[in-house]
């Protein structure tokens, strides 16, 4: 910042959701010790194939979608407003909750999540839950076989003690 050079305390990711139906991108970002906002540089604006939209203050898609994200101006400088209370899942954190929780019915661990936080709970969410267990390689090997009938000898067979014949006249 300007002409301080900050020691690096260690990174982090930031999940940023990029549009209403729950689409996120991450983002790297070195912490320091001074209090400054999270800043996103051309370096993720180019990967991601975005542009500010200085007029109508949107953070815009290039990519032929139209997607945008509103932009507040404050001290000469665009912010977006960023409710830090809202836990969204990812997939890779349902996976992680589902292998913790020790590869639970998807019932169970969608009631346990809806339990913790109702809002974000989304049909998505149970989505996404039920095709991690339906992939899960652990739960496929462990999983009960499909039921099959099974027949028994009976233990009271003697071979070779009685023969029978069966005629047939022409």
């Amino acid at each position: 910042m300007g002409d301080v050079v900050h020691n690096n305390l260690c990174k982090a990711k930031i999940r940023m959701q990029i549009d209403k139906v729950g689409k996120f991108i991450d983002y790297t970002t070195n912490i320091v010790h001074v209090y400054i906002p999270i800043l996103l540089g051309l370096d993720l604006m180019k990967r991601l194939k975005w542009y500010v939209h200085e007029v109508t203050n949107e953070y815009c898609s290039n990519d032929g979608s139209s997607r945008s994200i509103r932009l507040r101006p404050k001290q000469g400088h665009l912010y977006l407003n960023w409710h830090s209370h809202v836990v969204l899942f990812t997939r890779q954190e349902l996976v992680k909750l589902y292998s913790r929780f020790a590869h639970p019915p998807t019932e169970k661990l969608a009631n346990v999540i809806r339990r913790a936080s109702p809002e974000n709970f989304t049909p998505s969410t149970r989505r996404f839950l039920d095709d991690i267990a339906a992939h899960c390689n652990s739960c496929q090997r462990m999983a009960p076989k499909p039921f099959v009938f099974q027949v028994t000898v009976p233990d009271n067979i003697v071979f070779n003690h009685d023969i029978y014949f069966d005629f047939v006249w022409i």
